[in-house]
Order: structure tokens, then C-alpha cells, then sequence
């Protein structure tokens, strides 16, 4: 009978080791345009979607003509499907004439857009591109 206890404990303890493993949603792909409440375009600045009801967030860059492409956990294209917070950050990787650029763009946007806390709410829909358009002071 005492024998059998140190087994029972192994295979108790072997059957709780480790975590279990979260399964995410495949992202889908995402291409859109970042522009101000008058239409002009928001260049180089990071677009970071924070998730609302999602599994993971998302990034992208804005080129010249406030354009962008999403990426997401392991370096996957495009994002879940799902409701998000959008934040506008300056890119901090790249040259120094890039950051500078970010960071004078950011200055002509609403505060409240470039924080953690921002109330723009996007929804990323399978192949729908997205608009983002940043209202006005």
C-alpha cells in the first residue's frame, strides 16, 4: 500500500506539469491609411493597435502618404480579426532624420491619440482595409 503512494504523487504531478498552451486566432491581412479629420495624410508614425477583445495586439509604420501594412505576434502579417485601441507612437528604430520626422508629425496630432489610453476604436474585419481618420482637435 505505501509503495503505490510515491507512484500515485509521480503521475498527479507529471499530469499537472507545465501550462497549457493559449491557441490564437490566425491573423488576417490588413493594409490601410492613416489621415487627419481634413484628409491630409499622417506619415511616419507607428500605428500600434491595443487589444480591446482580441488576442494580441498589433503595428505598422505609415509611409509618405499615410499608408500602412499590419503585423502582429511572431512576426505574422496582418492581425486578429476583432476590436482594438488605436495609438500613434513615434518609430524610434530606423535613422535619426526618421525619428525627428515622427516626432514632428505626432506634435501636429491630438494629445489624447498618442496615448495608452486613447479612445479611437477601430474593428479589423477579414480583407476589409482600414480607414483611420484622426478627428480634430
Amino acid at each position: 500500500m505505501y509503495r503505490m503512494i510515491p507512484l500515485a504523487l509521480a503521475i498527479a504531478l507529471l499530469g499537472g506539469c507545465g501550462e497549457p498552451k493559449m491557441s490564437l486566432s490566425e491573423p488576417v491581412p490588413v493594409t490601410g491609411t492613416v489621415k487627419t479629420a481634413d484628409g491630409k495624410p499622417v506619415p511616419n508614425v507607428r500605428v500600434m493597435l491595443l487589444t480591446v477583445n482580441t488576442q494580441a495586439g498589433a503595428n505598422g509604420v505609415t509611409d509618405a502618404a499615410g499608408n500602412f501594412k499590419l503585423g502582429t505576434y511572431d512576426n505574422k502579417e496582418g492581425a486578429i480579426p476583432g476590436k482594438y485601441r488605436v495609438q500613434l507612437t513615434p518609430i524610434l528604430k530606423g535613422d535619426k532624420t526618421e525619428t525627428e520626422n515622427s516626432y514632428k508629425t505626432l506634435k501636429t496630432l491630438p494629445p489624447r491619440f498618442l496615448a495608452d489610453d486613447s479612445t479611437l476604436e477601430i474593428e479589423v474585419a477579414s480583407g476589409k482595409p482600414l480607414d483611420i481618420v484622426i478627428p480634430a482637435k
